[in-house]
């Protein structure tokens, strides 16, 4: 449970201040296979549906295969607790 505090008007937590209430920092969330360690700030398609189409859309149009559909870099999925250098706020986690 996380719990931010902004000055701003409207619902969102970008530019306040985050604090872990309790529980965990991120949640796992499969999408196509892979396992996604999403933190609070990071930008997320709450419609995995769509997100995992949206993703086949994007690795056919960069006709990518092995590997390299499911990664944004050379290195190997992230281990529980670490960061991979993909998108802000994101990792790839491994079960």
């Amino acid at each position: 449970m996380l719990w931010t505090r902004t000055d701003a008007l409207g619902e969102t937590s970008a530019g306040g201040q985050t604090a872990l209430l309790a529980g965990e920092p991120t949640i796992d969330e499969e999408l196509g296979g892979l396992v996604l360690r999403i933190s609070a700030e990071a930008f997320f398609q709450t419609n995995t549906e769509m997100a995992e189409r949206l993703y086949a859309l994007a690795r056919e149009a960069c006709d990518l295969h092995g590997w390299s559909a499911s990664s944004t870099s050379s290195a190997a999925p992230a281990r529980s607790g670490s960061d991979s250098p993909g998108a802000p706020g994101t990792s790839m986690a491994s079960r």
